[in-house]
């Protein structure tokens, strides 16, 4: 097979020229040594991370500065360079007196450019030893020669988020990660000529996204009158120069807690903006006396509790959207439904029919800490058709995993921003609600109360026999017993715990804990042993984990209880599953205890592997039906991909290259990872639609005829030596055939037409090149 092209590797301690052509070449090449440079002068200088921090920033802008200086025409505001900043003035200096002319040079800028006041000097160049310092300043240099203007942008980014992931616990407050940005600033969607508002602008990443999405106008530029405040004086330097190596100058950027010192005002009233977005820090405190007497009368739903401020912060942008404006805001789960003040603040913002959307993001976005968070989208003047409703998004699944960090990919922000668009339910993805329904639950925004994406909604669509049930439909009545007191035993019951965790039907397993539990007295829909059973799986633990409430101890109220869905198929179905589980159990326990005695007990051991291997052979796991359900109901991941059909076009009735090549990639994306299933037959919202159809206009219906297709392609495109890798078969569920592919990790790396690279990330198959491929290639395959 065709052996990828082989790249110079980086040393990290090398300092050898940059090579990069004009707008050309690999860029991730130069930021990759100047990243290693620097990381040399954090090890060489004992500087603490925001002391190397700024200076790092500091001498990307002065590139950015000497490169624009070289230009004919000017890149966004205009920036005066003295001549004691130039590059050929710092580089005439010897190494040891480096540090001394960067420190005049940035007192020059400032002087020259008195909007830059404050911003450049906060760093001593004179503490790192100098010898790294001057390596780190011609690498610059260099990259300021070959390169554009508008490429220091890039620069300043890649170093924003270096520094975020490298900075531990402190990361959230520094960075808030681009994807995060893209996805709000295309939420609310700001034009040109509008005012956009960031109330905690940190490193001004939402703003520069802003300008960034504006220009895409025919008119060019962004257009935009940028304002923002920020309580901590260097992250607030550190998001001017952001936006100053963007060719924005003029951004009203102040200094102050927002929440107490509301700094953008006009005549004591608080100004108001086009549109807003932030990314507040999450339940951070606040003195209700601070805000009680606020002049501006931000909070007129009602003070929060001391201890978390997430509604502070929204309520202070509400009072900052004109009367139009649309914002949107990053807030951990809890605002949607923690109860008493949050609660009322809540019902108030809904009341008034304020909230637009709902968004809720995967775990492990943001720098230094894992908590899951949701985006708030809130519209002063919402369109008619979306009067009284809400739209709630779930998107925890659609991330892809890079280190320690989940990340939302392109594609994942085009289906969020599309359902939004749209304002549409997508099954197990989104769902617009009346604000009726919401009022029905007391106000409670639990996105898996409305936007399921959990295995459950799979399981009722795949199963004809069983049905969606709330315990209140199924329920006679749901007890609570009182402290130290113990249930009535009542028939037909279970006991599911306040923390959502093990169920049970026998009242003896609850010892002296009786008000720990709540006891659900069935109808004669279901059945207890079946309930209890179904309440222990994945499934029913799911269930139960979207009601539950609570930042660190999780708990299930009994309003909650009542809504929590299951799966419940006819009493017949019930009993048997019932019967078979106790056989499961009391088959278990022979076996452990057979396990416990073989090694001392060794007699008759030939007779039980006969008897064993004849229980096996009747067990013999699911059915084929029943194992590609389990596979689908996982849902698309690194391991599993579906695809609709092979060759077929369903829309043109035609057989297409393109359709086909989307199969193959997966399959040596597979091989080229760890491993997985590609499932021809299944529609992305996990439909069996069979190859049914493709078989009869292609392989006149005869099976055979399609399989040998299928082995034909795979061997003149991916190559008949990965045929032990592969397996391929056909199974049948719902009267529909569908193709199973399973790939193992290939021992070697494999190309698609002998040509090009294809890995799993997540759910997603990316193509490698350069650097990335070979990187990939020799950590994996070792070559």
């Amino acid at each position: 097979m065709g052996q990828p092209k082989a790249m110079e590797n980086t040393d990290s301690k090398s300092t050898e020229p940059l090579q990069h052509e004009q707008d050309g070449g690999d860029l991730n090449e130069i930021e990759q040594k100047l990243w290693n440079a620097v990381e040399r002068l954090r090890i060489n200088s004992g500087l603490k991370f925001d002391e190397y921090a700024k200076m790092v920033l500091g001498l990307i802008f002065l590139g950015y500065a000497n490169k624009q200086a070289t230009k004919d025409e000017p890149f966004g505001d205009v920036i005066i360079l003295p001549s004691v900043a130039s590059w050929n003035h710092l580089l005439a200096q010897p190494d040891s007196q480096i540090g001394d002319a960067l420190n005049k040079a940035m007192v020059a800028v400032e002087f020259e450019n008195q909007r830059l006041d404050g911003v450049l000097t906060q760093s001593d160049y004179n503490r790192p030893h100098t010898p790294p310092l001057a390596d780190l300043l011609r690498l610059f240099s260099e990259a300021s020669s070959n390169t554009s203007v508008n490429t220091f942008a890039s620069f300043y980014e890649f170093f924003l988020d270096r520094f975020a992931r490298a900075s531990g616990e402190r990361s959230g407050e520094f960075s808030t990660p681009q994807e995060i940005a893209t996805l709000l600033i295309e939420l609310v969607k700001p034009q040109q000529g509008m005012s956009v508002y960031d109330p905690c602008v940190g490193t001004a990443g939402f703003l520069r996204e802003a300008m960034r999405y504006a220009s895409r106008s025919e008119l060019g530029g962004h257009r935009l009158s940028l304002f923002g405040q920020e309580i901590n004086q260097e992250i607030l330097s550190i998001g001017r120069i952001h936006l100053a190596v963007n060719g924005e100058l003029d951004a009203d950027l102040r200094l102050g807690n927002t929440l107490i010192d509301a700094r953008h005002t006009d005549h004591d009233r608080l100004m108001q903006f086009d549109r807003a977005i932030a990314n507040p820090p999450f339940s951070v405190s606040v003195h209700g006396a601070d805000l009680e007497d606020d002049p501006f009368g931000r909070f007129r739903y009602g003070i929060p509790p001391r201890s978390t401020a997430d509604f502070a912060f929204i309520q202070h942008m509400i009072a900052a959207l004109k009367p139009d404006g649309i914002m949107a805001v990053v807030a951990p789960h809890g605002v949607l439904f923690r109860g008493g003040r949050e609660g009322k603040i809540r019902q108030g913002i809904l009341e008034d029919d304020l909230l637009e959307a709902i968004i809720g993001l995967p775990p492990a976005l943001f720098y230094g800490t894992g908590i899951s968070a949701a985006v708030l989208v809130i519209n002063k003047s919402k369109p008619p058709e979306r009067v009284g409703k809400v739209l709630f998004i779930n998107a925890d699944r659609d991330f892809e995993r890079e280190g320690k960090l989940n990340t939302l990919q392109p594609e994942h922000i085009k289906r969020i921003t599309t359902t939004f668009d749209e304002y549409a339910d997508v099954e197990r993805f989104s769902r617009v609600v009346e604000m009726d329904e919401i009022r029905a639950n007391s106000f409670n925004l639990n996105i898996p109360r409305y936007a399921d994406s959990s295995p459950l909604a799979g399981l009722v669509t795949q199963y004809d026999n069983f049905a969606k049930h709330t315990i209140k439909e199924l329920a006679v009545e749901v007890n609570r017993a009182k402290r130290g007191g113990e249930f009535e035993d009542k028939p037909n019951s279970v006991y599911v715990p306040m923390t959502g965790k093990r169920s049970t039907d026998n009242l003896e397993e609850l010892g002296e804990k009786h008000d720990r539990y709540y006891q659900v007295v069935l109808n004669e829909q279901a059945i207890n042993s079946y309930v209890a059973q179904f309440l222990g799986t994945s499934v029913g633990q799911h269930a139960l984990s979207v009601m539950t409430v609570g930042s660190v101890i999780q708990r299930l109220s009994k309003d909650d209880l009542h809504e929590c869905i299951i799966a419940v198929p006819d009493l017949e179905t019930q009993q048997e599953i019932v019967t078979t589980h106790r056989k499961l159990s009391a088959l278990k326990a022979a076996i452990n205890e057979f396990d416990q005695e073989l090694s001392l007990n060794p007699t008759g051991l030939t007779e039980f592997q006969k008897q064993l291997d004849s229980m096996l052979s009747v067990i013999g796991g699911l059915s084929e039906a029943d194992h590609l359900r389990s596979i689908i109901r996982q849902g698309e991941s690194k391991t599993v991909e579906f695809k609709e059909t092979f060759s077929l076009d369903l829309k043109k009735e035609t057989k297409e290259k393109y359709i086909e090549e989307a199969s193959l990639k997966t399959v040596v994306a597979f091989l080229n990872s760890d491993g997985g299933i590609l499932l021809v037959g299944v529609s992305d919202d996990e439909k069996i639609v069979g190859i049914d159809a493709e078989l009869k206009k292609f392989h006149k219906d005869v099976l055979d005829k399609f399989l040998l297709h299928f082995k034909n392609t795979m061997r003149q495109r991916v190559g008949e030596e990965f045929y032990p890798f592969i397996n391929y078969q056909i199974a049948e569920a719902e009267e529909r055939r569908v193709l199973v592919v399973e790939c193992k990790q290939a021992e070697r790396p494999c190309f698609l037409d002998e040509k090009v690279f294809y890995v799993r990330t997540n759910p997603a198959t990316d193509k490698l090149e350069g650097t990335k491929q070979y990187e990939y290639i020799k950590h994996r395959f070792g070559g």
